[in-house]
């Protein structure tokens, strides 16, 4: 067997495909903390968990994790974090993930690290009761069956750039109708290569040369359906023709719709779990309010075809943050239909998006930087760097507009909608 370095399989960061915001400035983690503290502080409790789907390196936890723990809140909100909760399948990016907390807070913070299924479903408390147990689940549901018999606490749950990477079914319409886009498997048979072969071969025939001869280079392709599969039916909800009842059947040939079924069930979960335990999310990624032909391939910083190297390229989408709204207040719709009054009044509802460079100004981050900058002790250096950090964050041309921020909180009567939103 070959033995993998992280290194070797390293996506984010200068030598990965891409890299993060919080990769970029602490600032980023900090804003998000800013948010969450003002959130925090209308909750009846103290104690409070933090949740991350998709936490990367680890680095927005543990910047998290150190605002709270500043000078301010060192006996209120870093003294109530219970327990960290990554939603990370990936085993080796566990082990980055603790090594980057492990690294993080020396001498305020004590970690225990629980890494295996039977234990991570444990009620026992931490064998030392100062200590922030960190715990990986392989998805969101197992994270919410393991809680079922736990205290129901505050958490502050944060999906930034993990919804874009779920799988999407695309669909493009035609003039039959609606057609799901599938990935398709050509054979192309390299003649050149074979006549070379076949030239240079020719007197040594042997079941190898003839095998080296037939052989083909496989080629993925993306084909239209023929007819209409169970997800046109099930997603856009399409007739025996092919067509959506409201629409125009002559219209719009050739328009893409990208669906992510994953992503919209996440955040009816978020808010269930949040409605059941209090709390509220951060979902920080690139998109917009409606379905665009988005879905594309980076590999060493570089766009490449999103098929070309399958499993060596990190494929994504745009976030529909519209249809992440809609499926949050349908939820809601449905709790009041069904009388159920007390759903209905504790419910979970969505605010924004807003851009990215909207939400991290307003929750004060250019004055961290500023402030940050004016410090005797930073360098020129170390403040140029600041400033570039925070204008690639919020500025328009940068990440500042083409990144969002969906908030899921609970609706407070007395209050249009939380901070920055």
């Amino acid at each position: 067997s070959t033995s993998t370095t992280l290194d070797e399989q390293r996506i984010f960061g200068k030598h990965g495909d891409f890299v993060t915001a919080p990769e970029i400035s602490q600032v980023f983690g900090e804003s998000l903390a800013v948010w969450w503290t003002m959130q925090w502080e209308q909750q009846s409790t103290t104690q409070w968990k933090y949740v991350e789907c998709g936490p990367g390196r680890g680095t927005l936890c543990a910047d998290i994790v150190r605002f709270s723990f500043g000078e301010r809140l060192r006996d209120s909100l870093g003294q109530g974090l219970q327990c960290v909760h990554f939603i990370e399948p990936s085993r080796l990016l566990r082990k980055e993930q603790r090594q980057t907390l492990e690294s993080e807070l020396i001498g305020k913070v004590q970690w225990e690290f629980v890494d295996d299924k039977a234990s991570a479903a444990a009620v026992d408390p931490p064998d030392d009761l100062s200590a922030i147990r960190v715990r990986w689940y392989d998805s969101f549901a197992e994270f919410q069956q393991s809680q079922q018999q736990q205290e129901n606490l505050p958490s502050f749950v944060v999906c930034q750039e993990f919804l874009d990477a779920l799988p999407v079914h695309v669909f493009e319409k035609t003039s039959e109708g609606w057609r799901e886009r599938l990935v398709d498997v050509a054979l192309r048979q390299d003649l050149e290569k074979e006549q070379t072969e076949d030239y240079n071969q020719r007197d040594q025939p042997n079941d190898n040369n003839r095998q080296l001869r037939d052989t083909r280079k496989p080629r993925l392709r993306i084909v239209l359906a023929p007819d209409l599969t169970p997800a046109t039916r099930s997603l856009l909800k399409v007739n025996d023709d092919g067509f959506r009842s409201d629409e125009d059947p002559k219209s719009g040939f050739g328009d893409v719709c990208e669906i992510c079924p994953e992503a919209i069930f996440l955040a009816q979960d978020i808010a269930h779990f949040l409605e059941e335990n209090g709390g509220a999310a951060l979902i920080v990624d690139y998109g917009e309010e409606g379905s665009t032909d988005s879905i594309r391939g980076f590999e060493n910083h570089e766009q490449v075809h999103f098929l070309s190297r399958p499993g060596m390229v990190d494929v994504t989408a745009d976030v529909d943050f519209g249809a992440l709204r809609h499926a949050v207040e349908r939820r809601v719709s449905e709790a009041s239909i069904g009388n159920n009054e007390a759903a209905a009044n504790r419910r979970v509802e969505s605010f924004g998006p807003v851009t990215q460079g909207k939400f991290l100004v307003s929750m004060g981050a250019r004055e961290r930087v500023i402030h940050a900058i004016e410090d005797d002790n930073t360098t020129d250096e170390k403040a140029e760097d600041l400033y570039y950090a925070l204008e690639r964050l919020v500025s328009p041309e940068h990440m500042g507009e083409r990144y969002k921020v969906m908030a899921l909180a609970m609706k407070d009567d007395l209050q249009a909608s939380p901070p920055g939103f």
